[in-house]
């Protein structure tokens, strides 16, 4: 199997505002998704990232967002350049694991028409929900996300569970232990990560924003803290993450300024 975290999109912005303990000056945070050549399962998306659609909605919500984080988007890391790269397209992708429903995680879902979506069922829950004056407040933008109902779904906790090398457990998404969802709650509601067996790697998503937020114990910036629902939980999600380094576990994160 292999895996790849493609960068499509940076966002300019100041260090401090993803490390605590950083200056003023800029730096470029990058967005990522994963794509999977997977032995069995064929081409395996977690996340879809930002792309062109988000230009495409004209919410006033949306706009506001956008202006704000003006992200740079990446051609060379479009998933579709990302899939012409291995001799893929659109219609090839079979499975889409999402994370979350933040926006830069969900950007053209529905160009993968013969996708399945696993999605643990607190995220399906909460993309059920009729829409709220709350969602901009936590970037979900509907606008952005395909019907529920014309979207192949399945909960992550149909998946057997599946023991972790750092302790606890998981769901095994394809049931062969190469890929298991673990919960990771705080930054989003229904928020996983993914590890990957074969590789001995996790990929904590917005579990933190940097490696050195879980390796030196630093706090949440403060605007990782405007955004976070639930702060005990995602010191949690934390620990758990902390936990699967000490193990000798790889961790990715989504936005983790070092290479991944």
């Amino acid at each position: 199997m292999k895996i790849r975290f493609p960068i499509c999109a940076r966002i300019r912005a100041s260090a401090r505002l993803v490390d605590p303990t950083a200056g003023w000056e800029r730096m470029d945070v990058p967005i990522r998704y994963g794509l999977i050549e997977h032995a069995r399962e064929g081409v395996v998306l977690v996340d879809t990232g930002y792309s062109e659609d988000l230009y495409r909605s004209h919410s006033p919500a949306l706009w506001f967002y956008r202006s704000l984080l003006r992200p740079k988007l990446m051609p060379e890391g479009d998933i579709g350049a990302q899939l012409a790269a291995i001799g893929a397209g659109a219609d090839d992708v079979r499975h889409i694991i999402l994370t979350h429903l933040h926006a830069d995680h969900i950007c053209g879902l529905d160009r993968f028409r013969n996708a399945t979506l696993h999605a643990s069922a607190a995220t399906l829950e909460l993309w059920s929900r009729s829409p709220s004056w709350r969602d901009s407040g936590q970037a979900l933008f509907r606008n952005l996300l395909p019907a529920l109902s014309a979207s192949a779904c399945r909960t992550l906790e149909h998946a057997p569970m599946a023991p972790l090398p750092w302790g606890g457990s998981g769901h095994d998404i394809f049931g062969d232990g190469s890929m298991i969802s673990v919960d990771l709650p705080g930054h989003m509601e229904g928020h996983v990560g993914i590890y990957f067996s074969g590789e001995n790697c996790f990929y904590a998503v917005d579990a933190a924003w940097t490696m050195a937020a879980i390796v030196k114990e630093q706090p949440l910036p403060w605007i990782a803290r405007m955004i976070t629902p639930d702060r005990p939980a995602a010191l949690r999600s934390i620990a758990v993450t902390r936990a699967a380094h000490a193990s000798g576990v790889t961790i990715r994160l989504c936005h983790d300024p070092e290479p991944a």
